[in-house]
């Protein structure tokens, strides 16, 4: 049985508030009483957010673009719906061309009470708008030489691949339109304007991790004899795959 340990420093911080704000109370009265509410909201509100925890939104502030909103419940969606132990591919919604300076981010999280994903819309300002999270559920990208290299052996050549790098794990993903997402990964230099084919296919890896698959178009790159491996995919094998739909989940 794990031994108890001591209160947290914000547990500290919120009894000697309380401490205070009585004080001020009894000394000072009921008048001061409403505006001691607000900061003390305030505060909590702050420590919250330096603790991991998720703060009260104010509902109804910016209203997201319809066709945006559809994209970001597609995310939730599928995420929450993700319960696979095999690997195989989800469809996903079409997203539109422009997400009109809005975002949609999905950012792996690692606190204490929320292991598991984000996901999130951003106004024009960079205000949060919107947030889900979905426990025990991560966020990735197939770009990297071994990591495409096994997605292709896997779905395309129908052998066993010679290496079991399936992913590149990313703490953060942001997307504002189908042609411009950034990849941060957990280590190393990010994937900047990445892009996603129309089929929107993602890659449900296990129970756990759930991939977006960036694509690249290989046309170039064959003719200069390069690998584009490191932003993605070639475009025709995800849409080759989306028109076979033999390994939808």
């Amino acid at each position: 049985m794990r031994s108890k340990k001591g209160l947290g420093w914000s547990t500290v911080v919120i009894l000697w508030i309380i401490l205070i704000f009585l004080v001020v109370y009894l000394t000072w009265g009921i008048n001061l009483f409403p505006p001691l509410i607000k900061a003390f909201n305030f505060l909590i509100n702050m420590i919250s957010v330096s603790y991991g925890k998720t703060p009260d939104i104010e509902a109804g502030t910016l209203t997201p673009p319809e066709e945006l909103n559809k994209a970001y419940n597609a995310f939730v969606s599928s995420f929450n719906a993700a319960k696979y132990s095999n690997e195989c591919l989800i469809y996903n919604i079409q997203f539109p061309q422009d997400f009109q300076s809005y975002s949609i981010v999905l950012e792996r999280s690692s606190q204490k009470d929320y292991n598991g994903l984000f996901v999130l819309i951003y106004g024009p300002k960079g205000e949060e708008v919107k947030r889900d999270f979905i426990e025990q559920k991560y966020p990735c990208v197939v770009t990297g030489q071994s990591q495409v290299q096994y997605f292709i052996d896997k779905f395309v050549n129908f052998k066993s691949p010679d290496t079991q790098q399936k992913y590149a794990r990313a703490n953060k993903i942001s997307i504002k339109g189908k042609n411009s997402i950034i990849v941060n990964y957990e280590s190393g230099a990010p994937l900047t304007n990445g892009v996603l084919d129309n089929s929107n296919l993602m890659f449900n890896v296990d129970q756990n991790n759930i991939c977006l698959l960036p694509v690249y178009s290989s046309l170039i790159n064959n003719l200069l004899g390069i690998s584009g491996y490191d932003r993605g995919i070639p475009t025709e094998v995800v849409r080759n795959l989306a028109l076979r739909q033999k390994y939808i989940c």
